[in-house]
């Protein structure tokens, strides 16, 4: 277990290194979570992204000017705004994701399609995990402090 916690630390610091090194990962963070789910708003991309509303606000500009995300109000609440990407916004992440596919492609050219599959299907099967560990995480806390 020690080894494979590891080897995930290492992959997930390597990758969030390398990503760094071309795009801020606010920035990046949003636009995927914008083209990802769809309308959000500014304080709901805060939480889910861990970021400071004033990086989100300060990201969420840059989005704008170079036109990836637009800002739209909500009909029912003039005071809620919502980021929505632009077809601009979604070309640019398919554009993004597309390198790196290519560059994972270079890294794994000598495994076998087999190898690539078992991997992706692993690495999926933990994913779900790890997020059903969470929410019962999450509930167990909610759970505590109504109790408490």
């Amino acid at each position: 277990m020690e080894a494979m916690m590891r080897a995930i630390m290492r992959l997930a610091a390597d990758t969030a290194r390398e990503t760094a090194q071309a795009f801020d990962p606010a920035w990046l963070g949003i636009l995927r979570a914008v083209v990802e789910t769809g309308p959000v708003a500014p304080v709901e991309l805060a939480h889910t992204l861990d970021l400071h509303p004033t990086s989100v606000d300060r990201n969420v500009r840059l989005l704008v000017d170079d036109q990836f995300v637009e800002i739209k109000s909500e009909r029912e609440s003039l005071n809620k705004t919502l980021v929505a990407a632009t077809a601009a916004g979604r070309a640019e992440l398919r554009q993004i994701d597309d390198i790196g596919v290519d560059f994972l492609g270079v890294v794994v050219e000598d495994w076998s399609s087999n190898d690539v599959c078992n991997l992706t299907t692993l690495i999926t099967r933990l994913l779900d995990n790890w997020v059903q560990f969470q929410r019962g995480v999450a509930r167990g806390a909610q759970v505590s402090s109504e109790v408490g």
